[in-house]
């Protein structure tokens, strides 16, 4: 009996670590599945039943929605473009728009969505906000990286480069959970996916506060108007490619109002010469292209000045979305080769010629 006992202890043992392995191996099928089922970033498919893409995480979800869902219009961008509604432009251009944003998205971001876009289908549209610091940064800079393992389908990756995302703690604790509550609390959660209006108070008062004056000792002088060429030809060689291999789509590229307050912080850095000049080489190499329209919102007084418009010296409110999606409707406030030298120069009047200080004091 002793000899027993005693070939039965490492025996119990053994057991049990099998008993660990296979309930280890169950739980991670279990959630692997889960994830695959729900996918939240919509990497896989697209969602089931009667869910519909909803609000998790943009930089993760964006590159499987535009591989997955069937569109014709794409509202591409930063947070600028982030309170536009699709279901306007669904209206407003026909057929089905998808907003796919990226707040504080650098140009490597939006390099890999529009390969993922133009790889698997042809659009109509595609709206983008052509943001200053797109032409001020470095071309090759990112605020946020978008994770490798989700960039191509499992046929290209296979389904061990997707272990990350389904066996992955935040995806199931966090985004499933977030994926399950949007679709549930909203009708249509495609339509208010990362809409910021909501969370934020629009007022004079509140802009002033949020911003910082530079100090008299640190004011720097203009820069040569040529300083950013570099940076803006790193734009056109990024997007011009997708323009010329996309003839049937039409690229509405728009640049947004941002405050009168940018334009004081812009000539306190020294930039404001700087930047419109690479606005106006941007703007002109862009419209030699038949499919691209050149919108430009930066120098509407009434707009930029009403400081009730916006959270800060750049976020403006809903409003004001809506107010651009209709000059899209109508080609208002559009460049062309006769206007945009002039609107270039409208813009530079006015950041030189503001009345800053009976603003600020």
């Amino acid at each position: 009996m002793l000899i027993f006992r005693n070939e039965g202890i490492p025996m119990t043992h053994k057991r049990f670590s099998i008993l660990v392995v296979v309930y280890t191996i169950i739980f991670l099928f279990l959630a692997g599945l889960l994830v695959y089922l729900v996918d939240p970033f919509v990497h896989f498919h697209s969602p089931f039943g009667s869910l519909k893409v909803a609000e998790t995480n943009e930089y993760y979800q964006n590159v499987g929605v535009a591989r997955n869902l069937q569109y014709d219009n794409v509202i591409a961008g930063s947070s600028m473009a982030e309170n536009f509604q699709s279901s306007w432009f669904d209206e407003g251009f026909g057929g089905k728009s998808v907003k796919l944003t990226f707040q504080g998205g650098q140009l490597v971001n939006y390099k890999i969505l529009f390969d993922e876009i133009f790889s698997h289908q042809k659009i109509k549209r595609i709206f983008f906000p052509l943001d200053n610091f797109i032409l001020t940064d470095a071309a090759s800079s990112t605020a946020i990286e978008i994770p490798s393992y989700l960039y191509g389908t499992v046929e290209n990756n296979g389904l061990w480069e997707s272990m990350p995302y389904l066996l992955n703690k935040d995806v199931l604790v966090k985004q499933i959970p977030k994926f399950l509550i949007n679709n549930i609390r909203h009708e249509n959660p495609e339509d208010v996916a990362y809409s910021w209006n909501h969370k934020f108070i629009f007022s004079k008062e509140v802009t002033l506060n949020s911003y910082f004056r530079i100090p008299e000792e640190a004011v720097q002088e203009m820069v040569p108007d040529d300083f950013f060429y570099p940076t803006a030809e790193g734009f056109l060689n990024t997007i011009i490619p997708f323009i010329e291999e996309n003839p049937e789509t039409e690229f509405y590229i728009w640049m947004p109002p941002y405050s009168i307050l940018y334009w004081d912080d812009s000539n306190r850095q020294g930039y404001t010469n700087a930047e419109i000049s690479a606005q106006g080489y941007v703007a002109w190499n862009l419209m030699q292209y038949e499919n691209v329209k050149v919108f430009y919102f930066q120098n509407l007084y009434d707009i930029i000045t009403d400081l009730d418009n916006y959270k800060d010296y750049s976020h403006y409110s809903k409003e004001v979305n809506y107010y651009i999606y209709e000059c899209f409707l109508k080609g208002e406030n559009q460049l062309t080769p006769k206007n945009y030298h002039t609107q270039m120069l409208k813009t530079k009047e006015i950041a030189e010629t503001y009345d800053f200080v009976q603003l600020l004091y």
